[in-house]
């Protein structure tokens, strides 16, 4: 499985060149023709841009011969996507659209970017601090949250202004799915913001039940909006659609306030064509818990992403579950101040074992990773 680190690659060769960002391919330039040196480009330059719908794109100055500012740039589709004076695309719909670079100096450099937009999934894992708020756009156009939790050692405002501001940007006023992954404020605290803030169609819980303050008002805010709460089991299929897969892999129910909250979080893994993204809650590995019911399960695991459970605690991210789901990429939902000292250096011998790219919410804050159903891409907000 091919998977690009985001953060800006440019690689100028004399014959191709390739650039990687958000859910961005460039392939190399089209040859117009002619006996000419193989050494040297020939205008109009044309490139091919593959990138997502509903994405955002920063070209760089080092695509062409000068700065982008000394380009009048238009584009001939307006409705496939938006360009910028700076070379910032947003992109709105699947489609076809040519984007022409006329140098203002030298038309002897003109170049054009022949823009494909396709639909794909995009998977933002919003920085909350210690917990857990990720937002998911399928590529039926669906929207899904797991969680939205008011991360501990982390600001509850702050918490809820980055969810805010996620679901903002992405244009999204209608969440399809919502997931409870399990009964802790770091995962669902921040709930009842959502639901009064948004339109949610169907929520999913394990069924287990607590008696505290938090999970009442969780529950209450879910059934004055109206919402239609499902309890989901293993094996239980919530979206699937062509080649899109979204299936619970792990669960297990339990209304005894004295068990371990965290042993019944919602697994759910979500395949779109080739990759496949697995989310854990705070699922671990001991007797008992949630990794040992997915690999108990018969379900297929492997998946190209692993949100790493509870936040990287060392029970979590057995040898075992790791074997089975054989991550190359690795997202940590932590905070830097602390005092569970997460992720514990255990996961993280773990996690290298099988080398994977580990990512962590206090590192690179939110971290978003898209997918056309084949190359995996991935944008942080810091470093």
């Amino acid at each position: 499985m091919k998977f690009k680190k985001l953060f800006v690659q440019i690689l100028l060769l004399i014959c191709s060149l390739f650039l990687l960002t958000s859910c961005v391919q460039l392939v190399p330039p089209v040859n117009n023709g002619g006996n000419t040196n193989d050494n040297e480009k020939q205008y109009p330059y044309e490139l091919s841009l593959d990138i997502c719908s509903y994405d955002f794109y920063q070209l760089s100055d080092e695509l062409f011969e000068m700065p982008i500012s000394s380009y009048d740039i238009t584009i001939d589709n307006p409705m496939i996507a938006s360009v910028s004076n700076s070379g910032y695309i947003t992109t709105y719909m699947e489609g076809n659209a040519n984007i022409y670079f006329d140098n203002k100096i030298n038309d002897d450099y003109n170049t054009i970017i022949k823009l494909n937009t396709s639909k794909g999934i995009k998977v933002d894992y919003i920085d909350v601090g210690q917990g857990d708020a990720i937002l998911v756009s399928l590529p039926n156009d669906e929207v899904m949250m797991i969680d939205a939790g008011a991360g501990l050692y982390y600001d509850e405002t702050i918490a809820w202004q980055n969810i805010k501001n996620t679901l903002n940007k992405r244009g999204i006023s209608t969440i399809d799915h919502l997931v409870i992954t399990h009964n802790h404020g770091d995962h669902y605290g921040l709930v009842p913001n959502v639901v009064r803030n948004y339109r949610v169609l169907n929520c999913y819980d394990s069924g287990s039940i607590r008696t505290n303050w938090q999970y009442v008002n969780v529950m209450d805010s879910i059934a004055n909006a109206g919402i239609k709460k499902q309890v989901v089991k293993v094996g239980d299929i919530i979206v699937e659609e062509g080649k899109l897969l979204v299936q619970v892999v792990g669960v297990q129910q339990s209304n005894n306030e004295d068990d371990n909250v965290n042993y019944q979080s919602i697994m759910i893994r979500i395949v779109y064509e080739d990759v496949a993204y697995m989310f854990t809650g705070d699922a671990g590995y001991r007797e008992g818990d949630c990794e040992n019911i997915a690999l108990n399960s018969g379900l297929e695991l492997k998946s190209n992403v692993l949100k790493v459970g509870h936040h990287g605690s060392m029970y979590s991210s057995g040898n075992q579950f790791l074997n089975a789901v054989k991550p190359d990429i690795a997202i940590i939902t932590t905070s830097k101040d602390t005092e569970t000292g997460h992720p514990h250096a255990q996961a993280l011998n773990r996690l290298n074992k099988v080398n994977a790219e580990i990512y962590q919410s206090a590192v690179h804050g939110t971290i978003t990773v898209s997918s056309n159903g084949e190359i995996i891409y991935i944008v942080t907000e810091k470093n």
